[in-house]
């Protein structure tokens, strides 16, 4: 068995660089824990035309180490709570 397995970053990478357009499926996108999206999941998110409400918090950041450093950091908020 010559298989070589994929991981989920390697798919969610592909996922992402196929560009795909949500919008034909969804009105609007909810993010939650926000402050742990990978770069991958950030520009498949910020790529989307339909509204986004992106809820986090940056003190429970928890997987800067796999390069989550989060969206929160990349978009201008039309309201911070």
């Amino acid at each position: 068995d010559k298989k070589v397995g994929m991981t989920h970053d390697g798919y969610l990478k592909l996922y992402q660089l196929s560009k795909p357009d949500l919008s034909r499926d969804y009105d609007v996108i909810l993010v939650d824990e926000a402050q742990d999206c990978n770069d991958a999941i950030c520009s498949l998110l910020l790529r989307q035309k339909v509204p986004k409400f992106i809820v986090g918090d940056p003190n429970q950041q928890i997987y800067s180490f796999l390069g989550g450093e989060g969206i929160l950091q990349k978009v201008v908020a039309n309201w911070e709570f």
